[in-house]
């Protein structure tokens, strides 16, 4: 495997989550560059989605051809009380509380 890109993840407050179904990839628009092997991808807002999901996930297939629909995504709001993603702090629960 090539070489992975270290970045401070945790220097960002929001993140997206994406989930893509990689068998459902058009491997015929996959495009080779100097360096590697590359796949565009678009993320589309779907709010209010029935399954809780904030985006929809496709594969971009050209100006006059129809995207490839390969997943979804949320919004990963870490420190944000309105991340849905995070288990709730109990609010009476003090430092002499703990078991250490």
């Amino acid at each position: 495997m090539g070489a992975i890109a270290k970045i401070n993840f945790m220097a960002h407050d929001k993140k997206i989550s994406l989930k893509v179904k990689v068998d459902k990839i058009d491997k015929s628009h996959l495009y080779k560059g100097e360096k590697a092997t590359y796949l565009t991808l678009t993320v589309v807002p779907t709010p209010n989605n029935q399954y809780g999901d904030d985006y929809m996930v496709t594969q971009y297939c050209g100006r006059d051809a129809e995207s490839i629909i390969l997943g979804n995504g949320r919004d990963l709001n870490f420190g944000n009380e309105t991340d849905s993603t995070s288990a709730p702090m109990p609010s009476s629960m003090s430092s002499d509380d703990m078991p250490f």
